[in-house]
């Protein structure tokens, strides 16, 4: 149990705490070293769903089911269009609105591989493993600062 009265200290030993924290933020710059790899890598464009397009698929619960997947299209900055289905994004009931805006991420080599999504999600990892880390690391601090010998 931890005991948060000052004079008798947090707990028994705030030095793995701090080896915690140290683990956490080396994990996190392996996350930030990836993201900034793979985000160099991808392009990001603004697409409008054109149709609804029912498939064949895995519903939720394991079985064969009926699907509907959206069909995107979006512009290549060199203006060519390109149309896809995103079977990803696919669901047992339509979430896509036609005509409606999406983000796109695609490989510039490959965009007809492209799929519904946006960038934000990698710095959110990031920014979850950051601030662990400096939880761990306070927490390690606070319990050196008032170890008891």
């Amino acid at each position: 149990m931890v005991d948060l009265n000052p004079a008798q200290g947090l707990d028994e030993d705030g030095a793995s705490h701090l080896r915690s924290g140290l683990f956490i933020l080396a994990v996190a710059i392996l996350v930030l070293i990836a993201a900034n790899f793979y985000m160099s890598g991808i392009k990001t464009a603004e697409g409008q769903v054109t149709a609804v397009v029912a498939t064949e698929g895995t519903a939720a619960n394991g079985k064969q089911a009926m699907l509907f997947a959206p069909q995107v299209t979006f512009r290549l900055p060199t203006g060519e269009v390109v149309t896809f289905v995103d079977k990803a994004a696919a669901a047992s009931l339509p979430q896509y609105v036609v005509r409606g805006g999406v983000s796109v991420v695609y490989e510039p080599a490959d965009p007809k591989a492209a799929r519904i999504g946006d960038r934000n999600w990698v710095w959110i990892n990031v920014v979850v493993l950051l601030s662990a880390a400096a939880v761990w690391f306070f927490r390690g601090i606070l319990n050196m600062v008032f170890e008891v010998e």
